[in-house]
C-alpha cells in the first residue's frame, strides 16, 4: 500500500518564503484522518470532516529535499472501526502564527482502522530545489528520541504528549476506559430514594481521575442507571466528573457504573465487559481449565418476604465466569414476585358430610390450592319448586335443569306418582298419560326434586386447603375442579455483566427438575417453592466453589485412608466367613447351629438355636397321665424311692466391717453438673471500607468455671466490651451488647436422701435463695434428688414461624384422624392462623413437653362463623393412643349450648366433658360470628404440676373474666391420671377459621 499525495500551493509558497529568508521556518503541527475522500488538488485549502487528529508522531530526514513524517493512530480512539480515505498534514507560519494545510495524501488501497488495533502511516514530502531539512522545524511533533529534536528549548515540552500516549497505551492494557479502579460504593435509602455514592478513582484515556462523593435521587420502581458524568472546560480543557443518573444530564459524556431495579442494587460493575488485552491468555486458560466457579462469598439468602414478593440477598464475593473475574463489592438485593405454576385438577370426587349447621369444610387432595382462580363444584341439591300447570291437558311443564331424582309431586291436596300420573322427560314433567288425573290447568302444584347444580366458588372464599360447601344432599357425591400450585425449583445466577438474576424453573408434582443455566452465567443457589402461606421459600447454595490446593491435598489423603480402611475391612470379613478361627487365633460361636462343634469329642452341652444360647444337655421323657389305666397304677402315680444326697453346701456367710470406724477422712464430694456448661454468643462488628457489610468477628465459648473470672459473680451477668476493627478507609467502634440472662439448671449426685445441704454457690455468690425468683421452691435444709428438674430453661413458645415449621399436627374426629385438614395452618403477619372449616379438632402441638407453665392467647375469627377454638392444655400418646385435654370456647349454641368448657379427647369417639360448671358465666352473643368482634377473645391456661387453672374473656373484651375460672386437680380425677406428667400443649380449632396470637407465655420449669 502506498500513499499518493501533493503539497498544496499554500504549503509550497510558505516553503519558498522560508528558504528565501534566513531564520525563517515552517512548523509542522499535526495530522488528520478523514473517512471521506476529496479532490487531490494543490489548490485546496480546506479538509473534509476528520475522525482523528494528533501531533505528528515522528520525523526522519530521508534526503536533502525529502522528509518522512510518521503518523501513528493508537488503539481505542474510536468506538467503531473507521475507513482512511484522506490524510492531512498541517503547518504553522511563525511570523503570522496561523495554521495552514501543508499536504494531502490518498492511500492507494482501501485502508481500515480497527478500534482494537493501531496503524502507522509514513508520508514522504519532497520539495524540489529546496533544502527541506532546513525549512521544517519540528516544534510540535511527538518525538520519541531527544537527539533528533532541534535545540529549541520550547520543543522539549512536546515530549509530554508522547509520554501521555505511552501511559495511555499502558493503562489500556490493564484497565478499560470508563471503569472504576477503586471506591464508588453506593448506599440506597429505600424509603426516600436518596442514594449516597462514595468517592472513586475513575480511569479515562490513560488518566485516573478522582470522582468526589455525591448524592443522587432515584425512583423506587423500574430500572435506573447511576454512573459518572464527564464534562470538559472548552478554555482550560479541565475535566470535571460527578455522580448522576443516566436520565439527568450533568456533563457531556456518561459512563454507567451501577444498575438499580425497584430500589435494589443489582450490579456494581460496568454494564459491558471489555476484555483487557493483558489478560486474554489468562482468561482463555482459566475458561478452558476450570469453567465458571465461585472464588469466595456470594452466599444467597431470602429476606423481607410478604404475601406477594420476597427479596433475594447475595453477599459480597468474587467469581470467575468463563475466565472473566466478577467482583461483588457489597451485598446485593433483588426483589422477586411469587409466580407459581398451576395445574388443573378435574372432577375430584368427595362425599358431602355436613356439620350440625349443614356446612362442610372441603379439604382438597392436591394442596395448596390456587386461591386466585375460582373453583367449580358440581353437586346434588334437593329443592321444592312451585310449578304452574300448562294451559293444555297434554302439555309438559319445565321443572329444573339436570334433575336426578323426583322425591314428591303434590298439589290441591293430592299426591302424584311418577309412572302413574306423570313421566319425567329431561328437564320437564310430562302430563300426557291418558286416563290419569293431573293438576288443574293454569293452577300451581309443588315438586320436590334432586338435581345437579354447578356453582363457582369465588376467590375470596377459597383458602390454600379448600373451601366450604352447603345446601348439598347429605352423603351425596360432588365433583370439584380447581387449580393446584405446583412445587418448583428456581435458580439464582450471576451473569458476565455482574447482575444477579433468577431463572424460573418448571413446576411438577412428581419430580422437581433444575432449570438449565444460561450460557455465560454461574449458578449460585437453588430456590425450592412449595407455596405454603407464611413459609419462606427454601434456598440452598449450589454454586461450584473453587478449592485450594491444600484442601485438595487433604481430601486426597482422606480418600486414601478410606481405601485402606475398606481393604482391611474386606480382608477381615473374608477371613471371618472362610475360617473364623484364623482371626487373631480365636472365634465366637453364635449358637445358631452345630457347625462349629467338634464331632470327635463328647459334647455335654446343647445349642438352643431358637434363643441362640448354650444350655445344659438333657433328655425329655413325656408321661401321659391320662392314658395310664387303673391296672397299671392302682395306687396312682408316685416317685421312686430316693435318698437325699448333698451336692452343694455353703456353710460360710459374708459379713462387713468398717475399715475406718472413726470416719477419719473427709466425705466423698458429690458430683455437680450444670446445664448449660458452656455459653455461646456472637460478637457482631459493622465494617465500612469500600463496601458496607456485617461481619461475624468471632464466636466465643465460655466454660462455667471461667464465668466469674470474666464477668464477675452472679447467675445473671451484664457485660460491656468494645472491639476496634479497622479497615483501609474508615472504622466504626461498637460496644458489645449486654449479655442476656441465662438460666442454669444443675444436677447433684452423691447425696443420701435427707442429707443436709447448707447452701448453693455459683462462683463466689450464694444463689441458694435466687431460685425462688423463678417461682420455684427455695432450697431449704434438705435437698431432694430431682429438684433440679424445676430449672428447665426451654421456651414454651418460640414464635409463629418456628411453630409452623416444627410443631406437630393432629386432627381427631369421630371417624379417626382427618389428615388432609392438617395443612391449613399458616403464618400471616407474624401470627398463626387456621384457614379451613374443619370436621376435626385441628390441633397445632408443641414438640417439647411441659407441666409448669402459663400461657395466654387471643383468638380472632376470620370468616362469618361462630364455632369452636381454644387452647390444648395437655396432649400425650400412650401405647399409640392419643389423649388430649382442651379448654374450648364456642358461640354457635351447638352441643347443648356449649360456651366454655374443659373437655377430654374433644371431637374424638371417646370425648368426655370434664367440667362445664362455668359455661353460663360467659355469653354466646346469640350465636354471633367471631369476626363481629375484632378484638377477639382471650383464653389463659396456668398449670403447676397437677393443678390446672383456666380463664377466658367475653368476646370483644381484652380482660379475662375472673368468674370464668376452672380449677382442675389431676390427682383427684382418675380420668385425668394420664396427664400427670409433662405433656405437649398447643392451639385448637373446629369448623372455624381463626387467627391465634400467643400474647404471653412462661415456662417455669418442669416439676417432673
Amino acid at each position: 500500500m502506498a500513499i499518493t499525495g501533493i503539497v498544496t500551493n499554500k504549503g509550497l509558497a510558505e516553503a519558498v518564503k522560508a528558504s528565501s529568508n534566513q531564520g525563517w521556518s515552517i512548523f509542522p503541527t499535526r495530522f488528520g484522518i478523514s473517512a471521506q475522500d476529496g479532490e487531490l488538488s494543490a489548490k485546496r485549502t480546506d479538509t473534509n470532516v476528520t475522525w482523528y487528529d494528533a501531533h505528528i508522531t515522528d520525523q526522519t530526514v530521508v534526503s536533502e529535499n525529502t522528509i518522512q513524517f510518521v503518523c501513528t493512530i493508537p488503539p481505542q480512539v474510536t468506538e467503531t472501526d473507521q475507513h482512511i480515505k484522506e490524510i492531512y498534514l498541517f503547518g504553522e507560519n511563525p511570523d503570522e502564527g496561523s495554521e495552514f494545510l501543508l499536504a494531502i495524501g490518498h492511500p492507494s488501497d482501501n485502508v481500515t482502522y480497527f478500534k482494537d488495533g493501531s496503524i502507522t502511516l509514513r508520508m514522504h514530502v519532497t520539495l524540489a530545489n529546496i533544502q527541506a531539512s532546513q525549512v521544517f522545524e519540528f516544534k510540535y511533533t511527538g518525538h520519541r528520541s531527544i537527539e533528533e529534536h532541534n535545540t529549541d528549548a520550547t520543543a522539549h515540552q512536546e515530549l509530554f504528549g508522547t509520554l501521555t500516549d505511552q501511559i495511555k497505551a499502558l493503562g489500556e492494557t490493564i484497565l478499560v476506559d470508563g471503569q472504576l479502579a477503586s471506591g464508588g460504593s453506593m448506599y440506597i435509602d429505600r424509603a426516600t430514594g436518596r442514594c449516597k455514592v462514595d468517592s472513586a478513582r475513575f480511569y479515562h484515556k490513560g488518566v485516573l481521575y478522582t470522582v468526589p462523593a455525591g448524592e443522587v435521587i432515584i425512583p423506587l420502581s423500574g430500572v435506573m442507571g447511576v454512573g459518572v458524568w464527564l464534562s470538559t472546560d472548552t478554555d482550560t480543557q479541565e475535566k470535571t466528573l460527578k455522580w448522576g443518573t443516566r436520565h439527568q444530564s450533568a456533563g457531556t459524556r456518561y459512563y454507567e457504573i451501577h444498575v438499580v431495579e425497584d430500589g435494589y442494587l443489582k450490579t456494581v460493575v460496568k454494564g459491558e465487559i471489555v476484555q483487557e488485552p493483558v489478560s486474554s491468555a489468562i482468561v482463555r486458560y482459566d475458561r478452558d481449565a476450570n469453567g465458571s466457579y465461585v472464588v469466595n462469598g456470594l452466599k444467597a439468602t431470602i429476606t423481607e418476604t410478604d404475601d406477594s414478593s420476597y427479596v433475594i440477598q447475595v453477599s459480597e464475593g468474587k467469581a470467575h465466569i468463563d475466565g472473566t473475574e466478577i467482583k461483588q463489592h457489597k451485598t446485593v438485593e433483588i426483589k422477586e414476585y411469587f409466580d407459581p405454576d398451576t395445574a388443573p385438577v378435574a372432577a375430584e370426587r368427595h362425599t358431602f358430610k355436613p356439620d350440625a349447621k349443614g356446612i362442610m369444610g372441603v379439604s382438597l387432595f392436591e394442596q395448596p390450592v390456587a386461591t386466585d382462580k375460582p373453583i367449580r363444584v358440581d353437586y346434588t341439591k334437593q329443592q321444592v319448586f312451585r310449578v304452574r300447570r300448562g294451559q293444555f291437558s297434554a302439555t309438559r311443564d319445565f321443572v329444573v335443569e339436570n334433575p336426578t331424582k323426583i322425591i314428591a309431586v303434590y298439589g290441591d291436596g293430592r299426591q302424584y306418582r311418577e309412572g302413574v300420573h306423570f313421566d319425567i322427560s329431561g328437564s320437564f314433567i310430562d302430563w300426557s298419560r291418558s286416563g290419569t288425573q293431573a293438576p288443574t290447568m293454569d293452577a300451581h302444584y309443588f315438586i320436590e326434586v334432586q338435581f345437579t347444580k354447578t356453582e363457582t366458588v369465588p376467590t375470596n372464599d377459597i383458602s390454600a386447603a379448600g373451601f366450604t360447601l352447603q345446601d348439598a344432599v347429605e352423603d351425596s357425591h360432588f365433583l370439584v375442579s380447581y387449580e393446584t400450585l405446583l412445587p418448583r425449583k428456581d435458580l439464582v445466577i450471576l451473569n458476565r455483566t455482574g447482575q444477579i438474576e433468577r431463572v424460573k424453573g418448571k413446576g411438577d408434582t412428581r419430580s422437581l427438575t433444575t432449570p438449565a443455566v444460561p450460557a455465560g452465567a454461574l449458578q449460585l443457589a437453588e430456590i425450592r417453592h412449595h407455596w405454603t402461606a407464611g413459609v419462606n421459600p427454601q434456598i440452598e447454595d449450589s454454586g461450584v466453589v473453587a478449592l485450594k490446593a491444600s484442601e485438595l491435598n487433604e481430601m486426597r489423603n482422606h480418600i486414601s485412608q478410606l481405601f485402606d480402611m475398606l481393604a482391611v475391612e474386606r480382608v477381615e470379613r473374608l477371613a471371618n466367613s472362610d475360617d473364623p478361627r484364623t482371626t487373631k487365633g480365636m472365634f465366637v460361636d453364635p449358637f445358631i447351629s452345630d457347625d462349629y462343634r467338634d464331632g470327635g469329642a463328647t459334647q455335654t452341652a446343647m445349642v438352643d438355636a431358637q434363643n441362640q444360647e448354650l444350655t445344659l444337655a438333657f433328655d425329655v421323657n413325656t408321661i401321659d397321665t391320662k392314658s395310664i389305666s387303673q391296672e397299671d397304677a392302682p395306687q396312682g402315680l408316685a416317685c421312686l424311692p430316693y435318698t437325699l444326697k448333698e451336692i452343694v453346701s455353703q456353710n460360710a456367710s459374708t459379713g462387713a466391717m468398717k475399715v475406718n470406724p472413726y470416719a477419719a477422712f473427709d466425705p466423698i464430694p458429690p458430683k455437680l453438673t450444670i446445664s448449660p456448661a458452656i455459653d455461646n454468643w456472637t460478637v457482631q462488628t459493622n465494617l465500612r471500607t469500600s463496601i458496607s457489610r456485617t461481619v461475624i468477628a468471632s464466636r466465643q465459648r465460655m466454660r462455667a468455671s471461667d464465668f466469674r473470672q470474666r464477668f464477675g459473680s452472679g447467675s445473671v451477668a451484664t457485660v460491656t466490651n468494645s472491639r476496634n476493627v479497622s479497615s483501609s478507609t474508615t472504622m466504626r467502634v461498637e460496644d458489645l451488647p449486654n449479655l442476656r440472662s441465662l438460666r442454669v439448671s444443675f444436677d447433684l449426685q452423691g447425696f443420701k436422701p435427707g442429707e443436709a445441704v447448707r447452701n448453693i454457690r455459683f462462683g463466689s455468690k450464694d444463689v441458694t435463695d435466687s431460685v425462688g425468683e423463678y417461682g420455684l421452691p427455695a432450697v431449704d435444709k434438705t435437698l431432694l434428688i430431682g429438684d433440679n428438674r424445676r430449672l428447665d430453661t426451654r421456651p414454651l413458645f418460640e414464635g409463629a414461624q418456628h411453630a409452623i415449621l416444627n410443631w406437630e399436627r393432629s386432627n381427631p374426629s369421630t371417624n379417626g384422624q382427618v389428615g388432609n385438614e392438617s395443612s391449613a395452618w399458616s403464618v400471616s403477619n407474624g401470627h398463626l392462623q387456621y384457614r379451613f372449616n374443619s370436621t376435626s379438632w385441628a390441633m397445632l402441638l408443641s414438640t417439647n413437653t411441659f407441666d409448669n407453665f402459663d400461657v395466654t392467647a387471643r383468638f380472632t375469627g376470620l370468616d362469618n362463623d361462630n364455632d369452636r377454638m381454644g387452647i390444648v392444655i395437655a396432649r400425650i400418646k400412650v401405647d399409640g393412643k392419643e389423649h388430649t385435654l382442651s379448654a374450648v370456647r364456642n358461640q354457635d349454641k351447638g352441643e347443648n349450648d356449649l360456651r366454655w368448657a374443659i373437655i377430654k379427647d374433644y371431637r374424638s369417639a371417646d370425648a368426655t366433658e370434664i367440667s362445664r360448671s362455668k359455661n353460663t358465666d360467659v355469653r354466646n352473643n346469640n350465636g354471633a360470628a367471631w369476626s363481629a368482634f375484632p378484638e377477639g377473645m382471650l383464653v389463659r391456661v396456668r398449670r403447676q404440676g397437677d393443678i390446672i387453672e383456666c380463664w377466658t374473656s367475653e368476646a370483644g373484651e381484652s380482660e379475662l373474666k375472673a368468674s370464668s375460672k376452672y380449677l382442675i386437680d389431676l390427682s383427684k380425677d382418675s380420668r385425668l391420671a394420664v396427664f400427670r406428667r409433662p405433656c405437649s400443649w398447643g392451639l385448637g380449632s373446629f369448623s372455624q377459621q381463626n387467627r391465634a396470637e400467643v400474647i404471653s407465655h412462661t415456662n417455669h420449669g418442669n416439676l417432673g
